[in-house]
């Protein structure tokens, strides 16, 4: 597997790993109902990020998101989640980042990022409310973490 940039040809397969990783985090944090396909989203913050995709012979198996020192995104394609490749994409990730603190986000029931964002050396530090999808039916809460390089 390689870390290579994301190239508008990969937008197929990188809605696939999306949607199919949004859903488990959403079913993690309580509320899969919430869930829009990448492909209907406001995609504008996504594709203001520098994108970077797992690729294993020719398959993507996820992607990363950065800009500035913020992860933005950071999603594995759930049939391969536990071999590595949330963890490569994180640290690539964190190299590109230009100043500390790095931060980044996710749901507070989704405890494999979290648990791998603080083996990585993220501290919580703060949580705040958010509506899911933008819908006051969907609140959640989201969990903001930072490392210090």
């Amino acid at each position: 597997m390689r870390i290579r940039p994301y190239q508008p040809s990969d937008w197929p397969a990188l809605c696939v790993v999306h949607d199919a990783a949004r859903r488990e985090e959403l079913r993690r944090a309580g509320d899969e109902a919430a869930f829009v396909p990448l492909k209907d989203a406001v995609v504008d913050d996504l594709l203001a990020h520098d994108i970077w995709v797992a690729d294993d012979r020719g398959a993507l198996r996820g992607f990363t998101a950065v800009r500035g020192s913020h992860i933005g995104w950071l999603y594995v394609d759930p049939s391969h989640a536990g071999r590595g490749i949330g963890r490569a994409l994180l640290q690539h990730a964190v190299s590109l980042c230009f100043f500390p603190p790095i931060t980044i986000g996710t749901l507070t029931g989704n405890a494999p990022a979290l648990k791998l964002y603080a083996s990585e050396g993220f501290v919580v530090t703060r949580l705040t409310k958010i509506l899911l999808s933008g819908d006051a039916r969907y609140p959640a809460t989201a969990c903001y973490l930072e490392k210090q390089v």
